[in-house]
């Protein structure tokens, strides 16, 4: 059973996994406005802040050992 620190840490590289490949869908569209280019955006908005949540978390749960 993975660790609480192994957990969080799978977590990051999932979401900046995520993170990479929605940057590189934006990039191939530029900064036109459509649907597609604001669902992305929004979309990025979202994992970031789940992002800010995961460091939050795993600095407590360090914090707290």
């Amino acid at each position: 059973m993975p660790t609480p620190k192994e957990t969080y840490e799978y977590v990051e590289q999932l979401i900046d996994k995520e993170l990479t490949k929605t940057l590189k869908e934006l990039s191939k569209w530029g900064e036109e406005t459509d649907p597609f280019v604001d669902k992305k955006k929004q979309e990025l908005k979202e994992l970031y802040k789940h992002l800010e949540n995961i460091q939050q978390m795993k600095s407590s749960y360090l914090w707290g050992r």
